[in-house]
């Protein structure tokens, strides 16, 4: 996948740090890439048949940072 999307991982976890959000998530991922942000750290959630509840990909910001 290259070195933007690690790059982009770290940007927004940076962000949810300042404001003081625990989890990240990723909402409404593409197939082809649910693998590839597991290997980041992040945990798939399939949806379930409903709108109120679409797949999405989540990390919870917990402890220090990995920076």
């Amino acid at each position: 996948m290259g070195r933007i999307t690690p790059i982009s991982v770290t940007a927004y976890e940076v962000y949810a740090r300042l404001i003081d959000a625990k989890p990240l998530r990723i909402m409404f991922p593409e197939k082809e890439l649910i693998n590839y942000y597991s290997s980041l750290d992040f945990v798939y959630v399939p949806d379930s048949g409903t709108s109120q509840n679409p797949s999405y990909l989540y990390k919870n910001l917990v402890g220090e940072p990995a920076w």
